[in-house]
């Protein structure tokens, strides 16, 4: 792996992301409607001049052009702008509320790689038989459930039901850690089912490939043990394919994020978004995804320098 090459990978990753924002500035811009209606509606009557001046101190009254060159310039210079209705600058808001989705996304992945790694292993081991049958069972229902429903489920069961979980609110972890992991627990379960079941369908075939290559059969007409061969040879060369999925499937922790964290209540990047997106707060909605889009390609970046690590033979130019 060279430095040039991982200078052109980040750089065409930030032009990716980029590109999200100058698309989602403009697909806001062409829905009907904006942050003065929103306002209007709240506050009652108020005049064509009133609106009018209102559309003036938001900027809203300039050609889109204008308002794209005006956020782009901002962009630059590390301004996100500020929030229409709060009068907050989006960046701090958006580093406020980041370690929560961070968190929520970061206990997501485990519970999905504890889950979906030993049972994908077991599938593949065990393949054609019970265990492979109930693994197959798991990765239906994860898919196809969303999430939405699977949190409700959740919060029916262990909130309501058992008790043992907080049914929505956070807790930071100043104030309790106990509590920050009680807050988040049902949350990033919910939000795990996905990727768990992604995760132990593409283990399972990949393992699968592998078991069935010569090296392998080679490996144990020398008298090495099952696990030793699954553990240091198999399982080593079948992780490719899998963290190319489990790197993909970030970028969907972040987006059903957005449901979950509002569902349950978490102060994170995707209630903010969803906020800024009802209420027509243009910088809030802008700064947010983008954000989000940075931080998926730039999860790509790492999965495409861990292929390097993992297998020696994978080399980049």
């Amino acid at each position: 792996m060279t430095g040039g090459w991982l200078v052109r990978r980040v750089l065409l990753a930030l032009l990716a992301a980029f590109g999200v924002g100058v698309l989602v500035f403009t697909l806001l811009r062409l829905i009907p409607g904006d942050v003065v209606t929103q306002l209007i509606g709240l506050e009652g009557n108020v005049s064509a001049a009133q609106q009018a001046e209102m559309r003036r101190l938001f900027g809203l009254d300039q050609p889109i052009w204008m308002q794209f060159l005006s956020w782009f310039g901002a962009l630059l210079r590390g301004d996100f702008g500020v929030s229409l209705r709060t009068d907050r600058p989006v960046f701090a808001d958006l580093l406020l509320r980041f370690p929560v989705t961070l968190q929520l996304s970061a206990m997501a992945l485990l519970f999905a790689l504890l889950v979906g790694l030993p049972l994908g292993i077991l599938a593949a081991l065990k393949r054609g038989k019970a265990a492979d049958l109930i693994s197959s069972s798991f990765v239906l229902v994860g898919l196809a459930a969303p999430e939405f429903w699977l949190a409700i489920l959740l919060i029916l069961l262990f909130s309501l039901n058992l008790g043992w979980f907080p049914p929505n609110g956070y807790v930071s972890p100043g104030e309790s850690l106990i509590g920050n992991l009680r807050s988040l627990f049902l949350p990033a379960l919910a939000l795990s089912f996905g990727l768990a079941a992604a995760t132990t369908r593409i283990v399972r075939a990949s393992l699968l490939d592998v078991l069935s290559q010569d090296y392998i059969r080679t490996a144990h007409a020398k008298g090495l043990s099952g696990g030793s061969v699954v553990i240091r040879h198999a399982l080593r060369n079948a992780l490719i394919p899998v963290i190319t999925v489990i790197g993909l499937q970030v970028g969907n922790l972040l987006g059903g994020a957005v449901i979950i964290e509002q569902l349950f209540g978490l102060p994170g990047i995707g209630r903010f978004a969803l906020e800024g997106i009802n209420l027509r707060d243009y910088p809030v909605v802008q700064g947010a995804v983008l954000w989000i889009a940075v931080s998926y390609v730039l999860v790509n970046v790492v999965v495409d320098v861990l292929y390097g690590v993992i297998d020696s033979r994978v080399r980049y130019s």
